[in-house]
């Protein structure tokens, strides 16, 4: 199998290297299994609290800019490479990304010379997972992978889409009210905190800079502010739109993600190049290959 639009590829290494690269990027191509539990602790959104008098225009600020990136397309294709680190290991993976909001995904890896080494899709109901090296190919439910792997629940029914893409969804938002609003502790802009309206539901903490209307971080905690992950936005862009004589809002997307708070001190970087933009939403899918093992997850 090869693919023509060669954009992913591969670094060397050893056959065994590789082999345990592939076993675990079915957990790193999917966005929802970045973040795992994490350790409670006084975060930096823990600041002192904006005076009531002040506390509107922020709010005032999230709401514009949940409007505004409601404009935004709802695609991006892209080069990603992932970088994942802990006291014990160092993995990285680089391939090509198709992700469509709010969840539909599609990630391949291929080799140097084009073809298809590893690959996968799905959303946020069902994921498939295609890999040449041992000619398997699974598919299976969401909530069994969440629940196989010990993963929170409520990732399944999270915005994955505003963590890759730094956004703050207009219909997230009119399904969460501000807990409260706090100054940063490093001065670097104000810290929103929002809920789900389920009792259960995890928080956003959304640290902003109001006068350019940009997130710079997100910290998800439980309600005891266990934290779940910190998702930092960085090297922000602006994406080659699908039509490029369309006026469109400006949309910057980051060009570098950080996921920190994870166990054992571990971290995980996306880096995105040649990032570009389309209207509609897209699902994607893996066909199943010819005299491929099948394996099905419910």
């Amino acid at each position: 199998m090869t693919i023509k639009k060669k954009r992913g590829s591969v670094q060397k290494s050893t056959t065994s290297n590789k082999h345990r690269t592939f076993r675990c990027a079915a957990v790193l191509g999917i966005v929802v299994t970045l973040l795992l539990g994490g350790c409670a602790r006084e975060g930096q959104w823990s600041g002192t609290l904006v005076p009531g008098e002040d506390a509107p225009q922020f709010a005032a600020v999230l709401d514009a800019m949940a409007a505004r990136d409601a404009l935004c397309p709802k695609t991006l294709v892209a080069d990603l490479q992932v970088d994942y680190e802990s006291p014990l290991e160092k993995r990285r993976l680089q391939g090509f990304l198709q992700f469509s909001l709010p969840g539909n995904y599609k990630f391949i890896v291929t080799s140097p010379l084009g073809q298809m080494v590893w690959g996968t899709a799905g959303n946020r109901r069902h994921y498939q997972v295609l890999n040449t090296m041992t000619k398997q190919y699974i598919e299976g439910g969401m909530e069994s992978f969440v629940l196989n792997n010990k993963l929170p629940f409520f990732l399944i029914q999270s915005q994955w889409g505003n963590w890759l893409t730094g956004r703050v969804s207009s219909e997230a938002h009119r399904a969460h009210r501000i807990v409260d609003i706090r100054k940063d502790k490093e001065n670097r802009g104000v810290w929103i905190t929002v809920k789900t309206n389920s009792s259960e539901g995890p928080r956003d903490h959304l640290l902003i800079n109001p006068e350019r209307q940009q997130l710079i971080e997100r910290v998800i905690t439980d309600l005891e502010n266990n934290e779940l992950a910190t998702v930092s936005y960085s090297d922000m862009k602006t994406p080659a739109p699908e039509n490029p004589d369309e006026e469109t809002v400006q949309c910057l997307q980051p060009g570098a993600v950080t996921i920190t708070g994870l166990p054992w001190n571990s971290h995980i970087g996306l880096n995105l190049s040649r990032i570009e933009t389309r209207r509609g939403e897209e699902s994607y899918s893996l066909p199943q290959p010819v005299r491929y093992f099948r394996q099905y997850r419910p």
